[in-house]
């Protein structure tokens, strides 16, 4: 696993499609989708602080931000690149 994690900072790259890729109903309808494959309802996310490890690019957080309405949300990554 090093291995992958010292390429990414090599090229300093993310593992992760480009967020400018994707229109916001497409990214809609991948997070709701890999929700309800982990059995949990978008509702748990109303009100609700959340801790998201490992960003990446975002996808999520954006989407949690944008479309479920947390009342807090804190990222962490160790990935210079991911933080920027």
């Amino acid at each position: 696993m090093k291995q992958y994690i010292d390429y990414y900072e090599k090229y300093k790259i993310i593992p992760t499609v480009d967020i400018g890729d994707l229109n916001n109903q497409t990214l809609i309808q991948q997070r709701e989708s890999f929700y309800f494959l982990l059995g949990i309802h978008k509702n748990t996310f109303k009100n609700s602080s959340i801790l998201e490890l490992c960003t990446g690019n975002g996808h999520n957080a954006y989407h949690l931000l944008t479309s479920l309405n947390p009342s807090s949300i804190t990222l962490v990554d160790n990935n210079e690149h991911s933080i920027r």
